[in-house]
């Protein structure tokens, strides 16, 4: 083998490999302000009431560098409190995948069903203003009991206001006011018609 073509190959040799290191070299720091530079601006309120099915977690996002890829959306709306999902977002073959938080949140206050509208009783009659309450139901917490029964504390509970006298004629009003554990609060009101024998 003449020296002349060994040293042309080797020449060569060292010519590709710089090439190659350069473009992997160029390639990287392309591959790395891409990456750096995929990103998504979403709302301030990413917020999605408890138990929601009909949600789009794609909404929230207002503005994104790359083509937005796909958005996961796998969070359980059954659970009050932060989650997370994520938004894979590219460009020129290069992704990223970032990770939101959103709000479950429960804003609805608990449902009253009374008996009656009004109750009618004679003076004298005894009369537990908690007969008219057929239920007293919330999204979350499910039943809610009176404070009576259960004290209150950090839970679901319902309070009766009236100034009743069951030896007293007139008509009264019973106000019944529940509260659920997120702090929502509903009212419902009867009557009570306490009358003469």
């Amino acid at each position: 083998m003449n020296t002349k073509d060994g040293s042309k190959k080797c020449k060569i040799l060292i010519l590709f490999f710089s090439v190659l290191s350069l473009s992997i070299s160029c390639y990287a720091e392309f591959y790395n302000y891409i990456h750096n530079h995929l990103s998504i601006e979403m709302d301030n309120d990413k917020i999605i009431e408890y138990g929601s099915k009909e949600y789009d977690l794609s909404k929230f996002i207002n503005k994104n560098n790359g083509d937005i890829l796909s958005v996961s959306d796998v969070i359980n709306t059954n659970i009050i409190g932060e989650q997370y999902f994520f938004v894979k977002v590219g460009k020129y073959f290069i992704s990223k995948t970032i990770p939101v938080s959103v709000e479950i949140v429960d804003t609805q206050g608990p449902t009253i069903v009374l008996k009656e509208d009004e109750v009618i009783i004679n003076k004298g009659q005894k009369y537990n203003l908690l007969d008219n309450i057929l239920s007293i139901t919330d999204n979350v917490d499910n039943m809610i009991y009176s404070n009576i029964i259960i004290g209150i504390g950090n839970v679901a509970y319902y309070t009766l206001n009236s100034n009743f006298d069951n030896f007293k004629s007139g008509l009264y009003n019973v106000e019944v006011v529940a509260f659920d554990k997120s702090n929502n609060i509903s009212t419902a009101e009867f009557k009570i018609n306490v009358k003469d024998k």
